[in-house]
């Protein structure tokens, strides 16, 4: 046991490295990073780790984390604006942007998508968010799309779809920190699910990597590998939405897949 918890430390050691490089970066030190540990441990031991149908006492708490119940207890009260990224408002423009790529009515003769007139029209951009973005309404899916340069609108009023993805651009460094939050937390959750969970039934998680590469083969490669990712992604999209209109509604599990790029300096 030892030994594994020794493994565990120098794991965690260079799982966070990246992480607090962030924190230094934007001048965040030990006390911010110490406040946010102790939080969320209490978070968890409160939420995640309470006794079948019974409430998580403060003494509980404390044994479970370390911390005196004068702690915990003033985490507790602090834990109530813990909450997870909002995320309902990304989530329904990623469906707008999945229906636009892969319905055939939001597509052109050459299966690409249309340009669209925000209404007026069959088939309009109000119709698309109408039909994969529940009761938001077409103009707050339309300023989410435009603010991070999903869309252009041209000199006739058409949209155009400039992405195929929802992915903030690099003026918006806000929305990518909360993807720290929601990717990392699912791709963690992934790798702890297969080592304490259920190592019996892991979920998928596969890597390929090589070194020695110079300059123009790296550059060449991210293209390759961005664009076979993004390709792998809509058609599983298409799949996955294919499956979720046969599913009762009553369910709410998620499942989904990530891909990432990396690139590092190698250590040989």
């Amino acid at each position: 046991m030892d030994t594994d918890h020794g493994t565990l430390r120098i794991a965690v050691a260079q799982l966070l490295k990246p992480i607090l490089k962030m924190f230094l970066r934007r001048g965040l030190g030990f006390a911010d990073i110490s406040q946010i540990i102790k939080q969320t441990l209490v978070h968890i031991a409160e939420h995640d780790l309470a006794p079948a149908e019974k409430k998580q006492t403060t003494s509980r708490i404390s044994a479970i984390t370390g911390l005196s119940r004068k702690e915990v207890a003033r985490l507790k009260s602090l834990n109530d604006s813990f909450t997870p990224v909002a995320q309902g408002n990304v989530n329904r423009a990623k469906r707008v942007i999945g229906g636009w790529i892969r319905d055939p009515d939001f597509l052109d003769g050459s299966g690409k998508p249309r340009k669209l007139l925000f209404d007026r029209q069959d088939f309009s951009f109000s119709d698309l968010v109408k039909k994969y973005s529940g009761d938001v309404s077409a103009k707050t899916i339309y300023e989410e799309l435009e603010r991070i340069g999903v869309i252009s609108v041209d000199s006739k009023r058409y949209l155009r779809l400039e992405k195929r993805a929802y992915l903030p651009s690099e003026d918006y460094g806000q929305e990518k920190t909360k993807m720290l939050g929601t990717d990392g937390e699912q791709f963690l959750d992934t790798i702890a699910h297969n080592i304490d969970i259920d190592p019996k039934q892991p979920h998928f998680q596969r890597k390929v990597e090589y070194s020695g590469f110079s300059p123009d083969t790296l550059r060449k490669l991210k293209r390759l590998l961005e664009d076979r990712g993004q390709c792998f992604l809509e058609d599983l999209d298409k799949q996955l939405a294919e499956e979720k209109s046969k599913t009762d509604v009553r369910h709410h599990s998620k499942v989904g897949i990530g891909v990432y790029y990396f690139q590092t300096e190698s250590d040989v």
